[in-house]
């Protein structure tokens, strides 16, 4: 159980940490797409 749990956390580490240099990398790509949302000047 313990590794499993170990792994289990690597596993979603890992994957927060790609997450987050892709949306570093891309942010002004999916900027109007995630500020729909928020009702930014670009959507109006």
């Amino acid at each position: 159980m313990k590794r499993y749990r170990s792994e289990r956390v690597k596993l979603s580490a890992v994957r927060r940490l790609k997450a987050a240099t892709v949306d570093s990398g891309r942010r002004p790509k999916h900027g109007q797409k995630r500020r729909e949302g928020r009702g930014s000047v670009t959507n109006k």
